[in-house]
């Protein structure tokens, strides 16, 4: 395999014989440097996630407690797990760029999505079984899933010069979950 690259150190002066080829790959500490710190950023964001997940859990859990409602449940849920498959996405990319396999990428990132079940419980339990809990509950998953999204998803999609696309992918969201309403026959 031969591939092209340009830095300073090995066998040769890389840096008087310019851009050339190698026959086998080799270690390119800036390289590694680089890969070292982008799985650490990955590693970085998936332990963040861990914490972001608790509130979403309990919002699924509180919507599922409210008994006749059990689409609203449903709502919440694939609500959550749409957003949590592009977050996954999101969170994979700097695994990837620093050389993580796509298995081990994917079961890092799957896995901070199991405290979501373990709030949910937490959370349903705490709106059936605490006496006028459920409208607490509910307002408590609501503002914690606007506060993530107003203070983190937002700013971070219109920062890189996405602001089009991200207003879209806001919007198809919006579109998405008033469909999910309406289908599911949600007052």
């Amino acid at each position: 395999k031969l591939i092209p690259h340009q830095h300073a150190g090995g066998h040769h002066d890389h840096l008087r014989e310019g851009a050339h080829f190698h026959d086998a790959e080799h270690e390119h500490p800036r390289a590694s440097v680089s890969n070292a710190k982008q799985v650490r950023q990955g590693v970085l964001i998936s332990g963040a996630l861990v914490f972001h997940r608790l509130p979403e859990g309990f919002a699924i859990g509180a919507s599922f407690a409210t008994g006749e409602t059990q689409p609203l449940g449903i709502l919440v849920a694939a609500s959550v797990a749409l957003q949590n498959v592009c977050e996954g996405l999101v969170m994979s990319a700097p695994l990837r760029a620093g050389g993580v396999r796509p298995w081990r990428a994917l079961l890092l990132t799957s896995a901070t999505g199991l405290t979501v079940p373990v709030t949910a419980l937490l959370g349903f339990m705490f709106a059936q079984h605490v006496q006028g809990a459920l409208p607490f509950g509910l307002a408590l998953a609501a503002g914690s899933l606007i506060g993530v999204t107003s203070n983190e998803i937002i700013p971070e999609t219109h920062g890189h010069g996405n602001e089009a696309l991200a207003t879209l992918g806001i919007v198809a969201g919006f579109v998405f979950t008033v469909v999910m309403r309406v289908g599911l026959g949600i007052d």
